[in-house]
């Protein structure tokens, strides 16, 4: 999706978090904030920050009563990646005849290249934070081009080609605070559930007209995978020295697991000439597949208090690379030629496989509050 088409969608969500956040501070805490001389020197310290102990979910008394420390979190991240894919899926064009009547060597021909231009994609989080453990939802997804069910051939002469990638995940966490300080560093490990999907794919086509007759290929080929497992995570945040700014990092790991990961080619080569022929090839493979996805985030967080409400701002620029990795029994793959008995033939061929490796490199810029 392009990026004019995500930007309304992440401007409208954390105008929505910021009303609803300063719904609830209005109505239940801004009475009793503190005065801006009791908080003059601490506008880049937490507003809720826990306090340092040797152990964790101690109870504590407010205003006569026990109650534990908690915080609500709002984040919503914009991502741009680039993906750098490994397979190319088909090739097309003309090709001479060997003495068996086998495609020999390529006059001309074309094959898919994969697209690694940055792509903006969503990431939105929502959790609650209490003094030990918490619990985090996130959703993020980034898709670019799509594809055609049908041999949708070009006119005229030449070459196109179309690609698909989509990579998705949904996670269901729950957090565990290893270390809290009031200065706002903290240490935290997390894990959970994870559904991921992987779809990559392509097609081309190729048309040439010459003395002998018109030449027209197509193939078509992608491999999809669909499957739940397990995350977990490593975060830390530093402050640098007494400062607004902090260092952070995140290290995920995750493992999934499809029983039907597919793999599916098609291939068309139609010769228009003397004797016209026709050639048509499919073939598809289901089986089991697992994907490893390795991720890293590094970058810099501005933390502010909020003076309207007893709520904490952030913005966060990150370095972020991800790695998916499917590994599976699955292969796929098709030819088909058309042409003369004495002369160029044309050709469309795809392969498909259950091994594939992608690597997302790019950054990431996100907002939300935490109260």
């Amino acid at each position: 999706m392009s990026r004019s088409k995500w930007s309304p969608v992440i401007a409208s969500l954390v105008a929505v978090g910021l009303i609803f956040c300063g719904t609830i501070a209005r109505g239940e805490e801004l009475a009793s904030a503190p005065s801006p001389e009791a908080t003059a020197n601490t506008e880049c310290a937490p507003s809720k920050a826990l306090p340092e102990k040797a152990g964790c979910c101690v109870e504590q008394a407010c205003n006569g009563e026990m109650c534990i420390n908690h915080y609500w979190i709002v984040d919503v991240s914009g991502v741009w990646l680039a993906p750098i894919q490994s397979q190319h899926y088909a090739a097309a064009g003309l090709a001479t005849l060997s003495p068996v009547g086998q495609p020999d060597a390529v006059v001309e021909g074309v094959a898919t290249t994969t697209d690694d231009n940055f792509t903006l994609s969503p990431r939105i989080t929502l959790g609650v934070q209490g003094e030990c453990w918490g619990f985090v939802v996130r959703y993020w997804r980034l898709q670019t081009g799509d594809l055609d069910s049908d041999f949708a051939f070009q006119t005229g002469e030449g070459a196109g080609s179309a690609a698909c990638f989509k990579a998705e995940t949904f996670d269901l966490e729950v957090t565990r605070l290893l270390a809290q300080r009031e200065n706002g560093g903290r240490l935290q490990v997390s894990g959970g559930i994870r559904y991921a999907q992987l779809l990559e794919g392509s097609e081309l086509s190729f048309s040439e007209t010459g003395a002998g007759g018109n030449y027209q290929d197509a193939v078509l080929a992608k491999h999809d995978f669909s499957g739940a497992g397990l995350t977990m995570a490593l975060q830390g945040v530093r402050p640098v020295n007494c400062s607004c700014f902090n260092l952070f990092f995140c290290l995920r790991g995750s493992i999934m697991f499809d029983s039907q990961s597919s793999d599916y080619v098609a291939t068309r080569a139609d010769w228009a000439g003397v004797a016209p022929t026709h050639a048509f090839n499919a073939a598809v493979s289901e089986g089991d597949a697992n994907l490893f996805i390795g991720e890293l985030q590094v970058g810099g967080q501005w933390n502010l208090a909020l003076r309207c409400m007893p709520a904490n701002a952030f913005v966060r620029v990150a370095f972020e690379y991800q790695y998916w990795c499917t590994s599976g029994d699955g292969f796929a793959a098709a030819y088909s030629f058309a042409g003369p008995l004495r002369g160029p033939v044309g050709y469309a061929a795809g392969e498909s496989t259950g091994d594939s490796h992608v690597s997302l490199v790019g950054f990431n810029i996100g907002t939300g509050l935490t109260w």
